[in-house]
């Protein structure tokens, strides 16, 4: 047996995670990171975009303080180079913190790419060029993704950029196109359009956050265009090129759109290079993400995949509970280790644009696609009693569920706070709630998650704040 119970490749929030878990299980771990600790997740990703938007929320917060009798001697100035500068110290602490936790557990960290030998070693190449080679019984790969490229798209760092750049940023562009109207596109539209800066964005699809529920998406779309956002639905990029003013595109449409700075947000690839899976007889499917079940297992018995690199689910907090999963599994009973199961329709969505977007489950559309017969219930904010104190008025709740059996199929949430409010859904979920038993939950008064209870009211057709 190697020394080495279990090597984790990768350190995101996927691979930390594990390699903690299973450390506390009593594995001896070894976890190996390319770059930094805490993935992109936290360095080019979820932490450094939520620390922008909510300066995003501050800037606009005291715009409008003077409604709440909060008078300022003068105009509010924005200094993003100090937003920026507060965003890397919220970084650098929780990287600390992870490697802290990291220590702490006994987990050995090698710093270095990783890549399969054969099936039980690992080939670590260092950054002065060395390899250590690291014999395992067990691994995960956690290598995480990468942003998309398009091929027709010339990225430069600088007039063309992914979002890795657009998180470097020391200061505002004049202007900004976004390719891409998904989840990455749709938040830093709506950042920087709060910001005062001009932005269109480009869909191929027709409309914004393609895969969420119908009216949620409408209801988004509509508070964006307010913003100033300008949208292209339906369009491709069929050029791309710099010039002194910035970046032209030409659509498909015939349209073209001129911006300082281009940001390409099309999703993410799985990150696989120099990973090597084949030398451990791992598979990949036709784009690239390698497969795993619901155990996390890949094809290999002794080695499971988590996270973005296996393309099931595209959140942190995914790859957070697949490590979990993983780590359960691979220390087994004997060491106290849950037969885990992930299962990607539990697994919350959060959208950080203004509103916040939160779904859990089955959109309407998709639960009908599925021949079932819904109930559906709605509950706007605008009739909420904190609501209308904090003049957070906009968005609703809806659930949906099965018309015969009161199964909860989804939940989705638009407006303040949706993405905090979505944990009474996971624990819905999780404990195999039903429509009955949400609706009859207790919610404090006045809270922004009593729509969550009179959607499930309403559902029933005994709304009682609602018509």
């Amino acid at each position: 047996m190697p020394d080495c119970e279990l090597v984790v490749i990768g350190g995101g929030p996927g691979g930390y995670v594990a390699a903690l878990r299973a450390a506390q299980l009593g594995l001896k771990v070894t976890l190996v990171e390319r770059e930094k600790l805490g993935g992109t997740c936290l360095h080019r990703g979820c932490i450094p975009s939520k620390a922008l938007i909510h300066g995003a929320h501050v800037w606009e917060l005291v715009q409008r303080a003077e409604k709440f009798g909060v008078k300022l001697p003068g105009p509010p100035r924005l200094d993003y180079a100090a937003l920026a500068a507060q965003k890397d110290k919220t970084v650098a602490t929780l990287e600390k913190g992870v490697g802290f936790l990291l220590q702490k557990r006994g987990v050995t960290t090698l710093s270095g790419e990783a890549g399969f030998k054969d099936a039980h070693t690992l080939t670590v190449r260092g950054t002065g060029g060395q390899d250590t080679e690291v014999p395992f019984a067990h691994a995960i790969v956690a290598t995480g993704s990468a942003p998309t490229r398009l091929p027709n798209i010339p990225i430069d760092g600088m007039t063309f950029v992914t979002s890795n750049e657009v998180l470097q940023w020391d200061g505002l562009p004049a202007s900004i196109a976004i390719v891409g109207g998904g989840v990455i596109g749709c938040e830093f539209a709506s950042l920087f359009a709060r910001l005062g800066v001009p932005v269109q964005v480009v869909e191929l699809l027709d409309g914004a956050l393609p895969g969420f529920d119908g009216e949620v998406r409408r209801e988004v779309e509509k508070h964006l265009k307010r913003q100033g956002i300008e949208f292209f639905f339906g369009a491709k990029v069929e050029e791309a090129y710099p010039g002194p003013t910035g970046a032209t595109l030409v659509l498909s449409s015939g349209e073209t759109v001129s911006a300082q700075v281009c940001v390409v947000a099309v999703g993410r690839a799985p990150h696989t290079e120099g990973l090597n899976p084949a030398a451990a007889g791992v598979a990949l499917d036709p784009r690239g993400h390698v497969t795993a079940d619901a155990s996390c297992k890949t094809n290999v018995d002794h080695i499971y995949a988590i996270g973005d690199v296996t393309g099931i689910s595209p959140f942190a907090h995914a790859a957070s509970h697949m490590g979990l999963v993983a780590a359960e599994r691979i220390a087994g009973s004997a060491r106290g280790g849950r037969k885990l199961e992930f299962d990607p329709l539990k697994v919350p969505a959060g959208v950080f644009t203004k509103p916040e977007v939160g779904m859990i489950g089955l959109s309407e559309e998709k639960a009908k696609a599925g021949g079932r017969e819904v109930k559906v219930g709605k509950f706007s904010f605008r009739a909420l009693g904190k609501s209308q104190a904090t003049l957070e008025l906009d968005g609703f709740a809806k659930v949906i569920a099965d018309a015969k059996t009161g199964e909860l199929l989804g939940l989705h949430i638009v407006g303040e706070e949706a993405c905090n409010l979505l944990g009474e859904g996971s624990l819905a979920w999780g404990a195999h709630a039903n429509l009955e038993e949400l609706a009859e939950s207790i919610h404090c008064h006045p809270t922004l998650s009593e729509a969550v209870g009179e959607a499930a009211l309403a559902a029933l057709g005994r709304p009682v704040h609602g018509l």
